[in-house]
């Protein structure tokens, strides 16, 4: 486990912590200019300073790569369900999620390999995350604020398509 998670360089955790910090920022703003939803981007938003606390720990050498990982289990259940209760799914559905992925995390962590624990649980967590956006692009109803993008996994899967292509020649159709 040390060896493979030892290799995430600092600008890829620097890079991260500052994407967090930024959009956990953006949530709180929301938070306090939105009465009517505020405890809902107040959630969402605790949930990306919490990932942005354990990154910010981890640059500094606080953390070793085992608990790094075993947080960032804890925060993809608690984005999933932060997300799921900011676009007013049942409460039951949104613990779910939030208990859910860190048992999956955990279970793939103890019972598996511990370096896949998260390859394992974050496509399920932004898969939600993407559905439960394109179920309220679906309803028609106004959307949270842009910056929680409404399918990350496809951009994702889709970025080295993209370099292959420049790298090709081949023009955009």
């Amino acid at each position: 486990m040390e060896g493979v998670l030892s290799q995430v360089t600092g600008f890829a955790i620097w890079g991260s912590l500052g994407a967090t910090v930024v959009l956990g920022a953006f949530l709180l703003v929301q938070a306090l200019v939105d009465p009517a939803r505020r405890r809902k981007f107040a959630l969402l938003s605790a949930a990306m300073w919490f990932l942005a606390a354990v990154d910010f720990l981890r640059s500094l050498g606080h953390l070793g790569p085992a608990s790094y990982e075993q947080l960032r289990l804890l925060w993809a259940g608690a984005y999933a369900g932060a997300v799921l209760h900011l676009f007013g799914h049942p409460a039951r559905l949104s613990l779910a999620a939030a208990l859910g992925l860190p048992a999956l995390g955990f279970g793939v962590f103890y019972g598996y390999r511990t370096d896949i624990a998260t390859s394992v649980t974050y496509p399920i967590m932004y898969g939600v995350a993407a559905v439960v956006h394109a179920v309220q692009y679906r309803r028609g109803g106004a959307s949270p604020p842009p910056s929680l993008p409404p399918a990350p996994p496809p951009r994702a899967s889709c970025a080295p398509c993209t370099s292959a292509r420049s790298r090709s020649g081949t023009p955009r159709s």
